[in-house]
């Protein structure tokens, strides 16, 4: 059960992320990236209380509340900066099954050495063939 439990957010991820790109993609041009991602963070606030009160024990959102910290702050950019890029990405002219990818490969490589310099991970060899893998990829992919 345990290996189970333990690919659960992986599934809840890649089933978000599907739905996600497919609706980045179908933002209409005429549309303000912004006010849709107003609309997407309004209702995105309301499934997250009520996600909350489902979840919580206490049920105290003023308590809960006042232990944010500057980490919202930053994940707040973070998240704007993944959503409008994410949009202009599309209306650049990618595709929707070429775009992601080079995207997150390049992400995982910079995380990568993130991960190195500042949490002080180690990079196994056979990680690194992997990373040479995904590099090569993306070459093969963006190659016209």
């Amino acid at each position: 059960m345990r290996s189970f439990t333990l690919y659960i957010p992986i599934f809840i991820i890649v089933g978000g992320n599907v739905l996600y790109h497919i609706s980045a993609k179908s933002v209409p041009d005429h549309l303000n990236p912004f006010v849709s991602l107003v609309a997407a963070y309004s209702l995105a606030t309301l499934v997250s209380l009520v996600l909350f009160f489902l979840t919580s024990p206490d049920k105290h959102l003023g308590a809960a509340a006042a232990q944010i910290d500057k980490t919202a702050i930053f994940l707040s950019l973070a998240m704007v900066a993944m959503e409008v890029g994410t949009i202009l990405l599309y209306r650049s002219g990618w595709d929707v099954s070429v775009g992601p990818l080079i995207s997150n490969i390049s992400v995982a490589v910079a995380l990568l050495f993130v991960g190195i310099l500042f949490f002080h991970e180690h990079l196994t060899l056979t990680q690194a063939a992997g990373v040479a893998c995904c590099l090569i990829g993306v070459l093969l992919i963006h190659k016209k």
